[in-house]
Parts: C-alpha cells; sequence; structure tokens
C-alpha cells in the first residue's frame, strides 16, 4: 500500500488514535503501519478486533465512528455484515447437512470436497459437491437434489433398475440366438426396446419391448391381448343367452364382453340344453347370424 506523507508530527493514526492503532492488522496491511495514514485517510485498510475479525474500513470511518459514543464501534456496514454473518452462522448449525440429513451426510466424499465440512453446508443448499455411495461410487450432485428430490448414487441406481434385478424371472424367456446384438444384462425394465422372447408354454418366439414384459403382456398366442370394445356393441350385450353357453374354462381370458355379435373368431361353447354333451368350437357369427347350435343336439350320431 502507497504510505502518505505525514507533514507534521503526532498527526499519524498511531499518535492520535493509539486505542483504535491497536485494531491495525499488522499481517493484511504490509509494510503500511498505524503511523504512515492520518487519522482522517480515505485509505481502506485491514482490521482485526480483539475477537478476531477481520474486516476492510476506509481510516476515515472507523476515526469518524471512535469519536462516537461507543468508542470500540465497528462501522455500521461492517457491524451488519457480523451481525448477518453471526446470524447465518446460528441458522447453519441447526440447519446443516450432518444434523438434518445424518445419512446424505454419511455419504460426503471428504477427498474431493476441498476440505468443506457436511456440517458447514446447509441441507437446502444449490451447490455442487461431491458424494461416495457404500460402493466406492464417486459423483457430484447439487445438496438439494439429494435432501429435496432423494437422488441417489447413479450408478447404483441404474443398476437397480436392470432387467436382471428387477424381473428376473424374465431372463429364462430371453431368446439369445435373436438377441444377440443385445446384452440381457443392459437393459433396464423401463426399456422401449422390442426383442424376442420364448414363450414357455408354447415355445413360440415372439417380439415385445422390455418394458411391456415387465408389466404383465405374455405371448400372444397363448394370451391374446384383449381389444376393448363398448359393452353395448359386445355379443353379451346383444345376445345373452348365446353368451351364457360361452366356456369360459376352454376361452381362456377372453369373455363375451370382448367380442363382437359379427366376429370370425372361432370360440369354444356349452350346450344349453345338454351338459353332457361335449363342448364344441364354432365362429361367433355362425351362432349369431347363421343360427347354428350344438352339433350333438343337431345330429345324434356327431
Amino acid at each position: 500500500m502507497k504510505k502518505e506523507l505525514i507533514r507534521e508530527k503526532k498527526k499519524s493514526l498511531a499518535d492520535r488514535y493509539p486505542e483504535l492503532a491497536k485494531e491495525w492488522h499488522t499481517e493484511l496491511n504490509g509494510d503500511l503501519t498505524p503511523y504512515d495514514v492520518t487519522p482522517h485517510s480515505q485509505i481502506k485498510v485491514w482490521w482485526k478486533t480483539e475477537e478476531g475479525k477481520e474486516f476492510q474500513a476506509v481510516v476515515r470511518y472507523r476515526t469518524t465512528n471512535y469519536l462516537r459514543k461507543d468508542k470500540n464501534l465497528i462501522p455500521e456496514e461492517i457491524s451488519g455484515k457480523y451481525r448477518k454473518r453471526e446470524e447465518k452462522d446460528t441458522f447453519l448449525k441447526k440447519n446443516n447437512l450432518v444434523i438434518l440429513f445424518p445419512e446424505v451426510a454419511k455419504e460426503w466424499d471428504y477427498e474431493k470436497n476441498d476440505g468443506v465440512k457436511p456440517e458447514e453446508v446447509f441441507s437446502k443448499s444449490g451447490k455442487t459437491y461431491w458424494f461416495k455411495c457404500a460402493n466406492g461410487h464417486s459423483w457430484q450432485t447439487r445438496v438439494i437434489n439429494r435432501t429435496s428430490k432423494g437422488s441417489k448414487c447413479p450408478v447404483c441406481t441404474l443398476e437397480s433398475r436392470k432387467l436382471i434385478n428387477t424381473t428376473p424371472e424374465l431372463i429364462d424367456e430371453f431368446d439369445p440366438v435373436k438377441n444377440k446384438k443385445i446384452n440381457l444384462f443392459d437393459l433396464t425394465a423401463s426399456s422401449n426396446e422390442k426383442v424376442w422372447w420364448i414363450c414357455k408354454n408354447c415355445s413360440k418366439k415372439y417380439k415385445e419391448s422390455v418394458q411391456k414384459r415387465v408389466k404383465g403382456y405374455k405371448c400372444p398366442v397363448c394370451f391374446p391381448v384383449k381389444k376393448e370394445i363398448p359393452y353395448e356393441k359386445s355379443l353379451e350385450y346383444n345376445y345373452p343367452e348365446i353368451a351364457k353357453q360361452w366356456n369360459y374354462e376352454l376361452n381362456g381370458n377372453l369373455t363375451p364382453k370382448d367380442v363382437r355379435p359379427m366376429s370370425g373368431k372361432s370360440v369354444w361353447w356349452n350346450c344349453p340344453v345338454d351338459k353332457e354333451h361335449p363342448p364344441w368350437k364354432s365362429i361367433i357369427h355362425n351362432r349369431t347370424y347363421n343360427g347354428n347350435g350344438c352339433p350333438t343336439c343337431n345330429n345324434p350320431r356327431f
């Protein structure tokens, strides 16, 4: 710092304000001393209070305040900063990461956070820090992502979402031949990628997305997907007497509510007259439009 030329003796800050000069910061002000400036100097220098608080202030502001009633008064703009800092420190003690989120604090990566400790960080901080999970994976994220959004180790999270971990029973149905370019161990349960599967019941091969398989979609041959139709257009609604002859056991999960009266689908029926007659298979519209009935009743030799 540039030293001032003091023309008259006993005019320096040290001479006029010896008590105030005791707060002169001897380390941060270089070779500049209280003897080198006047009490009304406009130079901004460093000060250090008895409590150890360090701050910068213009010399004239310090001497002006010193003449007031409280001779140890720190300038208002400086004391305000300390007041806010003290309030912040008090708030931090109650709301730091260690106090409110001890489990998150346990994953603090001390090696990569440049000396910053979790007890020095607000639990809702938007700053980015390093974390390290129990499996040794280190990653960066904002503190608030961990405390408010519940984010965790991205590596472990991805691993937990993989198909082999969420739905291991599907592994045996994965077709390794047709899926030779696809790594089963990389597939996540939410993947929309369509891959080949082998039905455990009929051994048919079919293609379906991983996500749908996880949701319960099965072999389209053994478990045909129902197409929803308005109830008022269903067989059950329009032909209730014929619908009563429906063989629920042989038709699987297909019901009279799922088909239209003029459908060309062939399904199983029960004889409405004699329960001893064997079930028969017939196209739906042959029953509704052509009036076909139980073949055993129509032909006793059948």
